[in-house]
């Protein structure tokens, strides 16, 4: 495989200019590869007539890549960071490149994981293709502005992203994106395959071990170094200057040659928060004066310091530092453990019913949306993900959060993220909660039946469950939806499920436990008994652990399987769509060009075939009225409120 001359094409003119000769910039444009058009074979109609970029960003996105168009001319897009949560409607890709858009590609999972390394010089790029064609790896090739493009699918999940590790190279591995062809630069040069590089149906899939010439690393195993790193103390911890900062402890030991008066003032300063008093401070810069040679107007200056430092009060100068460990969050595993001990009740919030089921799942898709935030107390949680995450529409999901929102259960931080569009929350006081019992609804507690509701909570309560239990059945919720969701075993039933596997109990205290009637809990443990999830012993029943395979087969009997993936693609769906108007809205602003200004003139048209505008009550042809923007009239009033009668009636 051989690399073209790089060839720079500019043109006197400015770059608009530019764009209206695509044939001065490239010798071959717009010339796509054998894979790109078998995508395009069993394509929309619209693809007869589209552009080269369009034809080129849907042959991508049928790839199963997350494109986004950029400006013409420009490598700045609209906007990009939504799309790295979802990628944008099929429907929407003509209108979304037209007017000379460029197109983008967005490299990381959402993109099948798909690696660009950036090569901007022609001898890197040399470098690197004798480094694969030496490996017998065939990546794809994309001719950029100063150098190539090598795409490759990473086998092994996300890659880090590297700007400074490679020489005039950079590694884009997640949440980065770079320019596809035949994407204009501002420069004026056109990106193009290197067409003897495309081989395949896809870009390969290559591995770690196969890129070992690269300092590769996967995206999880790339942890920021903290803020503050613990310095070593000059004193041992048992002398009484180990209190000091380190840089006044190194000058009380060492001196130095330079700002020796600010320094000293520092170290009087410091020395005065840490509870030493004047006599003892004055000794101390006394002594230190000496040792550092001060003369006689330096040494009368010291004791004016000394008197000037601990004229008011001061503050220690060394802080706590971080510890070098990184900071995990185990605020879901306590919120999960008081999930199983609160006895949730049904609530109704502005008129609608909120059961007791529906907020505990709710709560506990939370808890998982916490789990995934490793440093921080702070989740996103859009109505989409609850409810893919709990099992239930997003409608329903809504209300569940709202309510728990009213409960002050949880606490909304911040509304409508501009990087993701969701909401942002975090857990509300739970121990406070718990123990005063704040949010049990529809109860006013006396401070008699406070006491009271405490004892009778902690008879009932459950013990925590280990931090490594919960992850795991985490985990392992995701892939049981389908058992355990309405129609199949029911939601109730994971509970008590999970509550006889931990520490089999009667039917009695069960009921008490979650809130539910006694006949609810014996329906349920006679269907889990039935499937073989539940045994019964004298009066006890004792829970039978079962696999994720064991699960899906119950799926597959009660004729739910599949319910949970049909939601999120259809959630997935959704979310692409809502972004990718809101995109080509954005993109029509900023041309200066609205959606009804653009199809303005299709309207005339159509209104232009329509001999004259008629009345919607009578049909009368009203004469001397104009047609532009106008799709329903009337004759008079008259017309207007019979109109109106006649559709009530019907509405009826």
């Amino acid at each position: 495989m051989h690399l073209p001359e790089l060839k720079l094409f500019y043109h006197k003119n400015t770059v608009r200019q530019i764009l209206m000769l695509p044939q001065v910039l490239s010798p071959q444009p717009f010339v796509l590869p054998a894979p790109l058009k078998d995508r395009l074979l069993a394509g929309p109609e619209w693809l007869e007539e589209a552009t080269p970029v369009q034809r080129v960003a849907f042959a991508l996105h049928e790839m199963g890549f997350s494109v986004v168009p950029v400006k013409p001319a420009s490598k700045d897009p609209y906007f990009w960071k939504k799309f790295t949560y979802c990628r944008i409607d099929v429907n929407f890709i003509p209108e979304l490149f037209d007017n000379r858009a460029g197109v983008m590609v967005i490299a990381g999972s959402i993109s099948r994981c798909l690696t660009i390394l950036d090569a901007d010089t022609v001898e890197a790029a040399h470098y690197h293709q004798a480094q694969f064609a030496e490996r017998k790896l065939s990546p794809w090739i994309v001719q950029s502005a100063r150098g190539f493009h090598f795409w490759w699918l990473s086998a092994d999940g996300e890659l880090a992203n590297i700007s400074n590790g490679i020489t005039e190279c950079e590694l884009r591995g997640n949440n980065q994106y770079a320019l596809a062809p035949f994407s204009v630069h501002p420069t004026g040069v056109i990106y193009d395959w290197v067409h003897d590089s495309i081989s395949g149906s896809e870009p390969p899939t290559l591995s770690l071990s196969q890129l070992d010439w690269l300092p590769l690393k996967l995206k999880k195993e790339f942890v920021r170094k903290p803020a503050y790193k613990k310095q070593e103390p000059v004193f041992d911890a048992s002398s009484k200057f180990a209190c000091l900062s380190k840089k006044n402890q190194e000058f009380l030991q060492f001196g130095s040659d330079t700002y020796r008066n600010n320094k000293l003032y520092a170290l009087c300063c410091d020395l005065y928060a840490n509870q030493f008093s004047e006599n003892e401070i004055r000794g101390i810069a006394m002594d230190l004066a000496e040792r550092l040679g001060f003369d006689r107007a330096e040494t009368i200056k010291a004791e004016s310091t000394v008197k000037s430092a601990c004229s008011r009060p001061r503050e220690p100068a060394k802080k706590e530092t971080m510890s070098q460990t990184p900071r995990t969050n185990t605020v879901w595993s306590e919120a999960l453990n008081w999930a199983g001990r609160y006895r949730w009740q049904t609530h109704t919030h502005k008129g609608r019913r909120v059961t007791a089921d529906t907020l505990r799942r709710v709560f506990i898709a939370c808890c998982e949306r916490s789990k995934n935030e490793a440093t921080s107390e702070l989740f996103r949680a859009s109505t989409r993900e609850i409810g893919e995450l709990a099992g239930m529409k997003r409608e329903r999901a809504s209300l569940g959060l709202r309510t728990l929102c009213e409960l002050k259960i949880l606490e909304k931080v911040q509304s409508k993220s501009s990087v993701s569009g969701a909401n942002l929350y975090k857990f509300g006081e739970l121990d406070k909660l718990l123990h005063y019992g704040s949010i049990i609804p529809n109860r006013t507690l006396t401070t008699g039946s406070l006491m009271q509701q405490k004892n009778q909570f902690s008879d009932t309560f459950s013990d925590s469950v280990p931090l490594d239990s919960q992850a795991i059945w985490l985990s392992q919720r995701k892939k049981t939806q389908d058992t355990f969701s309405r129609g199949a075993l029911g939601g109730v039933a994971e509970w008590v499920w999970r509550e006889i596997l931990l520490r089999p109990s009667r039917p009695v205290k069960l009921a008490k436990q979650f809130n539910v009637t006694r006949s609810t809990v014996c329906r349920v443990l006679r269907r889990l008994e039935m499937f073989g999830l539940a045994q019964k012993i004298g009066v006890i029943w004792h829970g039978v652990a079962a696999g994720v395979d064991d699960l899906k087969r119950i799926a597959v009997v009660c004729s739910t399987v599949g319910r949970s993936e049909r939601r999120r693609e259809k959630h997935m769906q959704q979310r692409s769509r809502d972004v990718s108007r809101q995109l080509l809205k954005t993109k029509r602003r900023l041309e200066g060009l609205t959606r009804v200004e653009k199809r303005e003139p299709e309207m005339e048209l159509e209104l232009d075939v329509l001999d004259e505008l008629k009345c919607r009550c009578c049909n009368k042809i009203l004469l001397g009225v104009s047609t532009k923007g106008r799709k329903r009239a009337f004759c008079d009033d008259r017309c207007r409120k019979a109109f109106s009668r006649k559709k009530k009636v019907v509405l009826a």
